[in-house]
């Protein structure tokens, strides 16, 4: 998939959410810069390798074998060769979709701590609100958003998989539920971080 499709979705599911929330933060200057940039370059070397382990988890889990394994992606270089994971032993329809979908789990499972620490105390710490949006809402919701394009532009990722497995009408459902969430958890973390606060 062209970078410059991982780089909208970047301006849409980082760099927009955070602008919105760290306009009127009442951290310094220097603080909230920092943040902004630091966020988005850091899911980028952090996504992929977390991506293609969690593929690895789910095939071992599954009774497989692992093979080839490229966990980084030279993202500055065009055309570079994209991280992946060779796998075999697989031998159920059921153990290839669990393997397919396992990094999903896990999106979805931090999508939701997110939402249920959001609902329950603001964070204090800029440090800490970097790391909180970064591996509970910008992560997941990227990994989500970025395969569902990949999928749904050009026909290739774990999605296209997935609906070989259980048809194309289930996987789109499947596609809808995960990025219905991630937008969700991302609306939801401008909505409660915009509102005053005493210390930002």
């Amino acid at each position: 998939m062209p970078q410059t499709v991982n780089l909208i979705l970047i301006v849409v599911l980082a760099a927009v959410p955070l602008y919105a929330v760290l306009r009127k933060a009442r951290w310094s200057p220097r603080t909230i810069k920092l943040v902004m940039a630091a966020v988005p370059l850091l899911l980028f070397p952090l996504n992929a390798p977390l991506h293609e382990a969690l593929h690895i988890l789910g095939t071992w889990l599954m009774g497989g074998t692992v093979g080839q394994v490229r966990l980084l992606q030279r993202f500055w270089v065009p055309d570079a060769p994209v991280p992946m994971i060779e796998t075999s032993g697989l031998q159920t329809a059921t153990a290839r979709f669990v393997a397919a979908v396992f990094p999903y789990a896990a999106d979805a499972a931090l999508l939701a701590i997110g939402a249920v620490l959001m609902s329950r105390q603001r964070i204090r710490s800029p440090w800490a609100f970097g790391a909180f949006f970064l591996f509970l809402v910008l992560k997941p919701s990227f990994d989500i958003a970025a395969n569902v394009a990949a999928a749904s532009l050009y026909g290739i990722g774990d999605f296209q998989q997935v609906a070989g497995i259980i048809g194309g009408p289930s996987a789109a459902v499947l596609q809808g539920i995960l990025l219905a969430g991630a937008i969700g958890t991302t609306l939801a973390f401008v909505w409660v971080y915009r509102r005053p606060a005493r210390d930002r």
